[in-house]
C-alpha cells in the first residue's frame, strides 16, 4: 500500500549511518504508530510527486526514484534522506525548508537492515 506525504524537509542531526542530517516528518498515526512495523535504519523507497524551494517548483525532479531511512519517533516519525540521494537533490538546488510530496512505496514491513 502506497502512502502519500508531504512535509517540509528539516534539518536534523541525529541521523542513522549513510544519511545526510536532514528529514521529512510524517504523523506516526499514517506510518510507523497504525499501519507499519518499522524499526530504525529501516530503508523505504518513494517517487518524488511535487518538490517546491521557495516559490520556485523544480520540475526536474518530479517522478525521481529516492530512498529514505527510518530513523526513529520521538513525536513524530523520521524519514532521512539518503547521502546519494541527497546528493542527487542538492544538484537541482533543493534545500533545508523545501516543501517535497513524495509517493512511499516499498519497505514498510518488517524492515531488515
Amino acid at each position: 500500500m502506497a502512502l502519500i506525504i508531504r512535509s517540509e524537509i528539516e534539518k536534523d542531526d541525529l541521523n542513522p549511518p549513510n544519511t545526510a542530517p536532514v528529514c521529512v516528518l510524517v504523523n506516526p498515526k499514517y506510518l510507523s504508530g497504525t499501519y507499519y512495523e518499522l524499526e530504525v535504519g529501516c530503508k523505504i523507497v518513494g517517487k518524488i510527486l511535487k518538490l517546491q524551494v521557495g516559490t520556485d517548483k523544480i520540475e526536474e525532479v518530479e517522478g525521481m526514484n529516492i530512498e529514505l531511512i527510518y530513523g526513529g519517533q520521538i513525536l513524530y516519525d523520521t524519514l532521512f534522506f539518503t547521502t546519494n540521494c541527497w546528493s542527487k537533490l542538492r544538484e537541482f538546488g533543493v534545500t533545508v525548508g523545501a516543501l517535497i510530496t513524495i509517493k512511499l512505496e516499498k519497505g514498510f514491513s518488517r524492515c531488515s537492515h
